[in-house]
């Protein structure tokens, strides 16, 4: 602080402490004080110098004065970046213009401190302006309005201690109390007032209080206390200079003369009173002093004296009607801290952790519920699209009871068919100021007569670009023009519609997936189980496999990838340890190298040409996408290499990262697996053969004829040892379909003779299911190209499956069908049908149903994996149709060439 500065401080300390003993002097030194000040450009110590002087001539009834000079000192604060004085400039402005009764003008500069007040934290600042508004609110008859900004300041005021703001605001609240009816409230907060005025010397405050204990006493026929009190006051306030007592404290002891009879005085004391009220040119009190006295006079007969102040109240009434307008003032709720904002409700609604927990309904009611409050509208309803039912299903509706419709109510598509087009048409929100304007009115006209709506808001849920239901905002009795920010906070509250909704449907499928493991888990153990005996003999070796293939496994694990950074030119960022143990090189020799060095040829000629046409057209060969290339070790030699590169920046720089894995061990295990399924072919097939045989031959008696317990084992031997033989060519053939490896023998067949033959072959098998293969629709001949024997063995599977699984239905129907281009074979059953769990996962290997008595019949699992392998060989697909409870077809196609 500068000498000047703390000179003027200390001048100020000075002058306050005369102010109340002698105030006018105060303010002649407090103006001379402002004068050095603007000399001295301390514009800052002009204003505290001024706003010192307001506080004094605003006791004295004079701070009307001062308007030009505090107006002045707020454009000073500004332009000297002064933001605390321009806060409390602000205040003073507004508490000038509500003596003078122009609220909108005090409103204007209150609101104006409060935003200042949320970067400066004046907190005293802040107080001061929300107890004026509360006095506007007070003064236009909103009672409850201006008591929760009076509650509002004093919750603000516990972060402080400030006898002066306590007992105004104790003053101000009780006043409310008292408009509300609640006495002993009020009379309690004006002792409080009374306690906090004497406390901090503010004498004002002090008569102000014991005024309105005097009302009190009046209002409750203590006339004498009331006199009393009132007399004490306004003895205070005259000894302080403040004059707007005055005119409140004599206003009352009019009232106690006319009680008491004695209607002379009371027109002597509203006389006083109007005199002090003209000084401080209060509207208000002026306005009601001319009225008081006018009706007086007319008492007395004296009705020239009363038709003068009679319009001179009416001038005063006219000017304040203008000023104090009620609907000028709704800005001023958005003032009101008791109330949380739109945004404030909105973040908390999107926060809350109970929308991801609860059910789908219960969040939906959560969401329209605080919609009401948020939009401050009548009705919110979620309407949610039944395709089946072509109806839109009232889901959630909120609103005041008696409700228009109950939930799960529904309006037909047909019904309000333009209604249904114009929401499936519109991307945007659909904004009706006006219902009788809406698009399609003629549809909604009668349900809006029924609850008197006026307005509509209605945003359409869509997903995955197709209607799914819509939002509607209902605004009734009373027109509505939505706003911007309605339409903004509208398409949030869809949002979080929307999110309930995926939050519901990823739960379900959560709780499904969790199911189908359970039951995938049970049907593994289960099948297991029947593994066990039939492959014994395997379990051995395929430890041993297992045991190899986890010590490789282990040895995997344990590296880690390598990783190469390059910038835009292929130069060598990084490179990391498990880089150089794939690469042999060390980190010195490769930072700063091309990446060219680690590839082979041609890549290692082209790859300049690949990130050249990467980054002027986004062409990608490798990025982004990954394939198996060759790396070029240090020692020169070739190996093969998993490559996956990605593009990322760094200090606005294009880099690229490559992830780098060895893929030459693995290449060694798929030989050896190769070689060992060949193995396990030969070592098994031979000995099941001779087996097989010898086991038919005991079954036909070759040994003599067997008792009866002895031809059920063979009987059960030679079943185990044809299902082993089956599963074993089922495993040869699902290898060789997955190493391309599968030959086929693609002749001109004739597939009528081909199924009918098959029909043949499997009838026995039908009969031990006691099902028989009936042939409906087919041509005579139809030629095509395929392999006879493959496709007799596809058949082969669709029968037997059909027959095993047609539970108690004896027929499997089978149709062939021509077209153009193709030729359909279809295999129908009309058992249980494959479970809807079930029916993904059918054409992958060691793939049953669970479905009741199906688990018995047997088989490896890998029939219709193959079926499928060999139809697609042939360029045909295959695929099925099924019904729960009525059967399914299985069906595969193959193309009919044009040449034959």
């Amino acid at each position: 602080m500068s000498a000047s500065d703390k000179f003027t401080a200390e001048s100020l300390t000075r002058i306050k402490k005369i102010a109340r003993r002698h105030p006018h002097s105060a303010v002649t030194l407090l103006e001379r004080l402002e004068l050095g000040a603007i000399a001295n450009k301390q514009a800052a110590c002009k204003i505290d110098a001024l706003m010192l002087r307001y506080f004094i001539q605003e006791r004295l009834g004079e701070a009307h004065h001062l308007i030009d000079d505090l107006n002045n000192a707020s454009f000073l604060a500004e332009a000297n970046d002064l933001p605390d004085h321009a806060g409390k400039v602000m205040v003073a402005l507004g508490r000038v213009y509500y003596a003078l009764g122009k609220y909108r003008d005090a409103a204007n500069f209150w609101t104006r401190s409060i935003d200042l007040c949320r970067f400066t934290k004046d907190i005293e600042s802040l107080v001061e302006s929300r107890i004026g508004l509360g006095q506007i609110y007070n003064a236009m008859g909103d009672y409850e309005t201006g008591m929760r900004f009076h509650r509002d300041a004093g919750g603000i005021l516990r972060h402080i201690d400030n006898a002066y703001l306590n007992a105004k605001q104790a003053i101000n609240l009780a006043t409310n109390f008292l408009q509300i009816g609640q006495k002993d409230d009020a009379k309690g907060l004006f002792v409080y007032a009374m306690d906090e005025a004497s406390r901090g010397q503010i004498d004002e405050y002090f008569a102000e209080a014991l005024w309105h204990l005097g009302v009190l006493d009046f209002s409750d026929g203590k006339f004498s206390q009331a006199k009393e009190s009132v007399n004490q006051a306004l003895a205070v306030a005259k000894s302080c200079g403040y004059k707007w007592l005055f005119g409140a404290a004599n206003d009352t002891l009019a009232k106690i003369a006319l009680k008491e009879g004695d209607v002379d005085g009371a027109i002597e004391t509203y006389l006083t009173a109007l005199t002090s009220a003209k000084e401080m040119d209060s509207l208000p009190q002026l306005a009601n002093f001319y009225d008081a006295l006018s009706k007086l006079y007319e008492s007395k007969n004296q009705y020239q004296s009363a038709l003068q102040y009679s319009r001179l109240h009416q001038e005063c009434a006219i000017q304040l009607s203008q000023l104090t307008a009620v609907d000028k003032f709704q800005d001023l709720r958005d003032y009101d801290i008791s109330r949380k904002s739109p945004p404030e409700l909105l973040l908390e609604l999107d926060g809350n952790p109970i929308l991801d927990s609860c059910t789908f309904t219960e969040a939906l009611r959560i969401i329209s519920n605080r919609a009401l409050e948020i939009l401050r509208i009548e009705y919110v309803c979620v309407w949610l699209n039944n395709e089946k039912s072509r109806q839109l299903v009232c889901n959630t509706i909120s609103g005041p009871n008696p409700l228009p419709f109950l939930e799960n109510s529904a309006i037909g598509f047909d019904y309000c068919t333009n209604y249904y087009l114009e929401l499936s048409n519109v991307r945007t929100p659909l904004v009706v100021h006006d219902i009788r304007l809406h698009p399609a009115a003629s549809d909604l006209l009668e349900l809006a007569r029924e609850i008197d709506m006026k307005s509509l808001l209605e945003l359409p849920i869509r997903k995955d670009n197709e209607l799914i239901g819509v939002l509607s905002l209902g605004q009734c009795e009373k027109q509505r023009n939505w706003s911007r920010e309605d339409i903004l906070y509208a398409s949030h509250i869809c949002n979080l519609v929307v999110r309930a909704m995926n939050t519901a449907k990823f739960t379900e499928d959560q709780k499904v997936m969790a199911q189908k493991v359970e039951e995938r888990t049970h049907e593994v153990i289960e099948q297991s189980k029947r593994l066990e005996t039939a492959y014994s003999e395997l379990l051995y070796k395929d430890k041993a496999l297992r045991d190899h293939a986890s010590q490789n496994q282990t040895i995997l694990d344990n590296l880690v990838d390598g990783v190469i950074t390059i910038d835009a030119i292929g130069t060598m960022r990084s490179f990391n340890l498990a880089a150089m143990g794939i690469f042999g090189y060390t980190l010195p020799e490769v930072i700063g190298q091309n990446i060219r060095m680690l590839m082979p040829e041609p890549d290692r000629s082209r790859h300049d040409t690949y990130l050249h046409r990467y980054n002027t057209t986004g062409e990608a060969r490798i990025i982004g996408i990954g394939r198996e290339v060759q790396g070029k070790r240090k020692d020169g030699s070739i190996f093969p290499m998993e490559l996956a590169v990605s593009k990322s920046s760094e200090f606005d720089e294009t880099v690229f990262i490559g992830m780098v894995r060895d893929v030459t061990e693995r290449r060694r295990l798929e030989k050896l697996k190769s070689e060992f399924i060949s193995t396990v072919s030969h070592e098994l097939r031979t000995p099941l053969t001779s087996i097989q045989g010898s086991l038919s031959l005991l079954e036909n008696g070759i040994a003599g004829k067997l008792s009866e317990p002895a031809h059920k084992l063979v009987e059960l031997a030679s079943r185990n040892s044809q299902r082993l033989t089956l599963l074993i060519n089922d495993l040869l053939d699902i290898e060789k379909l997955a190493a391309g490896k599968m030959a086929l023998n693609l002749t001109s067949i004739d597939i009528v003779n081909v199924v009918k033959q098959s029909i043949r072959d499997n009838g026995g098998y039908g009969l031990k299911f006691n099902v028989q293969y009936v042939l409906g629709v087919h041509p005579e001949r139809l030629n095509i190209i395929a392999d006879s024997g493959r496709l007799t063995q596809v058949l082969a599977n669709l029968l037997s499956n059909a027959a095993k699984f047609s539970g108690d239905s004896h027929q499997v129907d089978v149709r062939i069908i021509k077209s153009d281009v193709k030729v359909t074979v279809e295999i129908e059953d009309h058992g249980y049908g494959i479970p809807t769990d079930f029916q993904k996962e059918i054409f992958n290997s060691f793939a049953q149903a669970n479905n009741g008595d199906t688990r018995q019949q047997g088989g490896t699992g890998l029939g219709l994996k193959i079926s499928k392998s060999l139809i697609e060989a042939m360029n045909g697909k295959i695929g099925f149709q099924t019904q729960i409870g009525h059967g399914t077809i299985f069906w595969f196609t193959l193309p009919i060439p044009l040449d034959l």
